[in-house]
């Protein structure tokens, strides 16, 4: 997991894009996800669980894959198909 302090470009971001997203499930972005993206989802979010996390949202989704995101403790969790990044404020 790639820790990335909010004052960074990057972390504004990806911090912006958690606050802008409305979607809380991936049944919301697509009409019939597959297995694998239900399964994917099913992943992220027992690990929020685990992390104590709440404000599960799909931030932005493809044909291909999605990304997701969380509040916890350290700041926002971001879930993608190629990396995890924590936030932290």
């Amino acid at each position: 997991m790639k820790q990335i302090s909010i004052s960074t470009k990057k972390g504004q971001a990806l911090a912006d894009a958690y606050n802008r997203a409305t979607l809380s499930s991936v049944t919301e972005a697509y009409n019939r996800p597959s297995t694998e993206k239900t399964r994917a989802e099913y992943f992220c979010r027992r690990a929020m669980i685990e992390e104590g996390g709440q404000g599960y949202k799909v931030i932005s989704y493809n044909t291909f894959s999605f990304s997701c995101g969380w509040r916890n403790e350290k700041g926002i969790r971001i879930e993608t198909a190629c990396n995890s990044y924590q936030i932290v404020f």
